[in-house]
């Protein structure tokens, strides 16, 4: 099992509410939630880790930046990381466009497999059937 199987997040108003409320494991230790994150204040990017007690504490994994491909929906899954990508149309200033289909390695976020998007639509949200 991968250091991302046991919680992963995307950082949204909900994620931030819903990770301050979770308490530590009955031996006291503290979960450790991974997420993506698409832009901030201070125009970080990229994928974050933080105690899911204090999401003041994340830290940037691995720094992706704008104009990088950012990650729509994604699910962690025996190491890997099955992700659906967008980018940005900078062309016509129409928002973010679906892009590829990608399988990062959970432990370093290296790309194992691409291939374009198989749908016209934005996939925002990803699930595993664990049964």
């Amino acid at each position: 099992m991968s250091r991302f199987t046991k919680l992963s997040l995307t950082l949204t108003a909900a994620a931030v509410c819903c990770a301050s409320a979770l308490p530590a494991f009955a031996d006291g230790t503290v979960p450790t939630a991974r997420a993506y994150q698409m832009g901030s204040s201070d125009s970080k990017w990229g994928f974050v880790s933080f105690p899911v007690n204090n999401i003041a504490a994340k830290t940037i994994t691995k720094t992706t930046y704008s104009s990088d491909d950012q990650i729509g929906a994604g699910e962690v899954v025996d190491g890997k990381l099955y992700a659906y990508t967008l980018s940005y149309d900078y062309l016509f200033g129409d928002g973010l466009e679906p892009s590829e289909f990608v399988v990062y390695n959970a432990a370093d976020m290296s790309v194992v497999k691409s291939v374009s998007a198989p749908n016209s639509g934005r996939v925002v949200d990803m699930s595993y059937d664990y049964k």
